[in-house]
């Protein structure tokens, strides 16, 4: 079974519980599944990045996970960017003073910043996107998830043109396409039925957030094939980890909520 087929299924099985969560959680105990969330997600990323051996600046890594989406929930975006400044700023000062400053200088502070911003920072927008309407988070869920089914079935019935082969070989080109039109499609049939939002914003929204999950899906691609592991982790048996499932949305979010607050 493919990657791209399992997410589908996942994302099928996942919506009762997902929907239940975003609508009747209070907002105390959402953040704390999103947290969990996040801590899962980074602890896997972190597995990529050490793949190889190397060791990574954990405690900044993990902190980060935990304060910035703690910031977006205490403080909104001041509260983020404050989260982001201490688990960066501990990055560099675990360093300086650790026991070997000047061994792997480079690769310790540009990979620990990359785990700090990749997952934790990208994946605690769910936090302000709900406060400003929960009807965002299910918009962006089926802009992604008819995106992914689309793609998986166009590139199954018509997928010629490799897309980028070095990194997903499996995706197509008319794959894409279909994403595209799925995306499209998911946008339009969630924002007719239940949200009041101008067809022009609906066009380029929906591109936008579909190209970006795009990206998000070959970034952890390229982060999997670099460190030779095939799942991200074991948390959906037989589906992956919670990257796996959650790549395209996750680089998503932030697209959606600059979008509304800066456009709609």
């Amino acid at each position: 079974m493919s990657n791209r087929l399992t997410r589908i299924l996942t994302a099928i099985a996942a919506m009762p519980p997902v929907i239940a969560g975003i609508i009747w959680l209070n907002d105390i105990m959402f953040f704390l599944v999103l947290l969990l969330l996040i801590l899962g997600g980074t602890w896997e990323f972190y597995r990529f990045l050490t793949a190889d051996g190397k060791p990574l600046l954990a405690f900044p890594v993990m902190t980060g996970a935990v304060l910035i989406p703690a910031g977006f929930f205490l403080g909104g975006t001041s509260g983020a960017l404050f989260g982001l400044y201490i688990a960066s700023a501990m990055v560099f000062v675990i360093k300086l003073f650790g026991k070997a400053p000047l061994d792997d200088t480079y690769e310790h502070l540009s990979v620990s910043m990359i785990a700090i911003m990749y997952y934790p920072f990208f994946m605690s927008f769910f936090i302000p996107l709900r406060e400003i309407d929960f009807h965002w988070l299910f918009y962006l869920c089926a802009i992604i998830w008819f995106s992914d089914s689309f793609a998986y079935f166009i590139g199954v019935m018509f997928g010629k043109r490799k897309m980028y082969e070095l990194i997903s070989p499996k995706k197509s080109m008319e794959g894409l396409a279909g994403g595209f039109i799925g995306g499209i499609t998911g946008a339009f049939l969630y924002a007719h039925f239940f949200m009041e939002i101008s067809l022009v914003h609906v066009l380029i929204s929906s591109v936008l957030l579909t190209g970006a999950g795009v990206v998000g899906d070959l970034v952890e691609s390229m982060f999997k094939r670099k460190s030779g592991i095939k799942d991200s982790g074991t948390v959906f048996p037989g589906h992956g980890g919670i990257l796996d499932r959650t790549d395209s949305i996750a680089f998503a979010a932030p697209v959606l909520y600059f979008y509304v607050m800066l456009a709609v």
